[in-house]
Parts: C-alpha cells; structure tokens; sequence
C-alpha cells in the first residue's frame, strides 16, 4: 500500500515560516581548514517546545535547556563530526537553535521530525 505524502498536512499545522542557515562544509586545503559559504533557505513547520516526556530522554545535564522539536517536509541536518559538519541553524522567535538530532520519517509520510538545542548555552 502506498504511502501518502504528509506535506500538505505539514502546511495545514505549521507554526509559521522560518529561516534556516546550513553551516558550509569544512576541509582540508593545504593544510589549513577552510569553510565553505553559509547557505540560507526558508522552510514551513510546526515549531513547538520539547514536551515532558521528550525531555525526560535527554541526558540528565541537558534537560532544563532550552529545546525545540520542529517537524517539517524539508530536510534539516544534524552535526557530523566524521563529515566535518556543522547542524543547521533556525532562526525562531529571534534566536537561534542548532539542529542536534534529526529522524527522517519516509515510511509515515515524508517528513523531518528534528530537535534543535538554543544556541549559546
């Protein structure tokens, strides 16, 4: 059976538009390290505050930090120290929040489920 696409139900529940920055990637040029340039785009999704439960999985240091969960059809990417990458960041309410983990959800829909941690903490 196949699967529906959950994009338009995304756009039906999103919280608003939002600005994300993609850290360009890092190498090795003789030598010397060198970032490639930043990339921006705007994506649409649901941007809500961790939920209890979800903060109750954190590592016990992590939990009373600021955190988000943002669900969008847009894919987000997470830091990867092996590939020299840094999370993308999202711009909410003024702030930004660096995208630590991300799960992709292909098989209910095709969409991102993300969480972002404030940066500067």
């Amino acid at each position: 059976m196949p699967v529906a696409n959950l994009a338009g139900a995304i756009a039906l529940l999103a919280s608003g538009t939002y600005q994300v920055r993609r850290p360009g990637l890092t190498t090795l040029v003789d030598g010397v390290m060198v970032a490639a340039p930043e990339a921006s785009f705007s994506i649409l999704a649901s941007v809500q505050p961790l939920s209890g439960r979800e903060r109750q999985l954190l590592p016990e240091g992590q939990r009373s930090e600021e955190r988000l969960l943002v669900v969008t059809a847009t894919e987000l990417r997470a830091a990867d120290v092996s590939a020299s990458r840094e999370g993308d960041v999202l711009v909410y309410r003024g702030e930004s929040f660096e995208v630590e983990a991300v799960e992709r959800w292909d098989e209910l829909g095709g969409f991102w489920k993300a969480r972002a941690a404030k940066v500067g903490r």
